[in-house]
């Protein structure tokens, strides 16, 4: 049992095993201020990139190219965003807050 888990766990990636920075993207307006859109393209492009590359390295051998061609061989598990300027969420709380107030006002 031990020794099937351990293959397992080897068999696995986590987060914590790498990451990639991507700038330079394009801006949500670009895909309809629909940030799950510029998800699925960027997921879509780095999938590419990576098979493509990966059926390059595999220089001809076919058992090697057909594992590739294998979904289950490899797989991107995540696209996330993360903001590196605040200027915009710092905007958005203050006007938060400004609607909140005068909702107050109201009552």
């Amino acid at each position: 049992m031990r020794q099937y888990r351990d293959e397992y766990d080897k068999s696995l990636t986590e987060m914590s095993d790498f990451t990639l920075k991507v700038s330079n993207l394009a801006y949500d307006l670009e895909f309809g201020g629909k940030e799950a859109l510029l998800q699925c393209a960027l997921w879509c492009h780095l999938e590419n990139v990576v098979k493509n590359r990966m059926l390059e390295k595999a220089d001809g051998d076919q058992e090697i190219q057909m594992r590739i061609e294998d979904d289950k061989f490899w797989e991107i598990s995540d696209v996330t965003f993360v903001k590196n300027d605040t200027k915009e969420t710092e905007l958005l709380k203050e006007m938060d807050t400004l609607e909140r107030k005068k909702c107050e006002k109201i009552k």
